[in-house]
């Protein structure tokens, strides 16, 4: 049975439960990881969250858990220093790897996103490693459930978004960073049109940056690329 790279599991276990505590949260773990490859120095996650939607490249909120009432869900990510990589948003339920959506990083702050679609089977534990594809390391992590309706409305739980804070890097200029979507279906969109998705990826190879969209609304110009809910790489 194959079972990985002991030190890549390792650290991938311990940033996870480092976002159990709560004084982790809107930290990047992965520096303080041993043994992180050395062509990474420099390059951090800094921010990783689930929301409800993203506009003007932002997430709207944050969300801790949500229930049946909720159809998807969007994983973001602010990527510094990791121009010219390929970093990858792996989603798992229940500890099971559902999907894996590759983004080519475009320069020194890259902001993207993908969406998860949600049903009555998708109850449980969700969570999302954002891993350089390169070198197998998981840079960040984020956890999430997926709930049952209660009638209080006490299993929905969304909090305002963490603030961006200063730029790991100096300013860009306009254009320089893009926010890039990997969604199908209704309500797919983003900053910038996805190309045709890959079979066998469940991915849209991230596009060239263009001015901010609303994720609320589809990509005018470009077929909806895959979804996360959608391993196989072929739109649903």
């Amino acid at each position: 049975m194959r079972t990985g790279n002991p030190s890549r599991t390792l650290a991938a276990a311990a940033l996870l439960a480092a976002l159990v505590a709560p004084a982790a949260r809107g930290a990047d773990p992965a520096p303080a990881v041993a043994g992180r490859p050395p062509e990474l120095a420099g390059a951090r996650v800094a921010r990783a969250l689930f929301t409800t939607a993203v506009v003007a490249r932002e997430p709207v909120d944050e969300v801790l858990a949500l229930d049946t009432r909720d159809s998807q869900v969007l994983f973001f990510t602010d990527l510094r220093g990791l121009q010219g990589r390929t970093v990858v948003h792996r989603w798992k339920h229940g500890g099971r790897v559902m999907a894996e959506v590759p983004f080519r990083v475009g320069g020194p702050r890259w902001r993207v996103y993908s969406r998860k679609r949600l049903g009555p089977d998708g109850v449980g534990r969700w969570s999302v490693v954002v891993v350089d594809r390169a070198t197998g390391w998981p840079l960040a992590a984020a956890v999430m459930e997926y709930r049952e309706r209660a009638p209080d409305g006490s299993s929905r739980v969304v909090i305002p978004p963490r603030p961006a804070g200063t730029p790991a890097a100096p300013a860009q200029p306009a254009g320089a960073d893009a926010a890039v979507s990997s969604s199908t279906g209704p309500g797919a969109g983003g900053d910038a049109p996805a190309a045709p998705p890959a079979r066998g990826s469940g991915t849209a190879p991230a596009a060239s940056p263009a001015p901010p969209g609303d994720a609320s609304r589809p990509a005018p110009t470009a077929p909806p690329p895959a979804d996360a809910s959608d391993p196989s790489g072929s739109p649903s």
